[in-house]
C-alpha cells in the first residue's frame, strides 16, 4: 500500500508539471482512511493550488484539509519534490499505523526516480 500510495504521487507530480500553476508553500493536505483511522496524508506544497488538492482529495476515504497533516501518531513522513521545466512541485507524505517507520523509509527510497528527489524522515 505504501509503495503504492508513492507510485500514486509520482504521477500526481508529473501531472502537476503538466496542469499547476505556481502554488504557495501550503496548498492544503488530503487524508486518506482505512477502517475510521487516518493512515496517510499528503501536504502540498509549491507548484499546487489548493482547488488542485481539493479536487484530487474528493471521493472514497480522502478528506481535503486547508491546514497541514498532524504529527500525532505519525511513523514517519517522506519530502518529495521535482522540477521539470523551470516548475519545482513538493509534497510531504505522512505515514501512520498500521505502516511501520521501515517500510515508510522503504518505500520512500524507492521514490527517488525519475528526477523526482525524497527524503525520509522518521517521526
Amino acid at each position: 500500500m505504501i509503495r503504492e500510495s508513492i507510485c500514486s504521487l509520482g504521477l500526481a507530480l508529473a501531472l502537476a508539471f503538466v496542469g499547476c500553476g505556481g502554488g504557495t508553500s501550503s496548498s492544503g493536505s488530503c487524508s486518506q482512511s482505512s477502517g475510521g483511522a487516518v493512515v496517510s496524508c499528503t501536504e502540498y506544497g509549491a507548484g499546487y493550488t489548493a482547488s488542485t488538492v481539493m479536487a484530487s482529495c474528493s471521493g472514497g476515504s480522502n478528506t481535503y484539509s486547508a491546514s497541514g497533516c498532524t504529527s500525532t501518531g505519525r511513523v514517519g513522513r517522506c519530502e518529495i519534490s521535482a522540477t521539470a521545466g523551470g516548475v519545482t512541485v513538493s509534497t510531504t507524505v505522512h505515514y501512520y499505523p498500521p505502516s511501520t517507520t521501515a517500510n515508510v523509509m522503504s518505500a520512500c527510497m524507492a521514490a527517488n526516480t525519475g528526477g523526482a528527489t525524497a527524503t525520509f524522515t522518521a517521526n
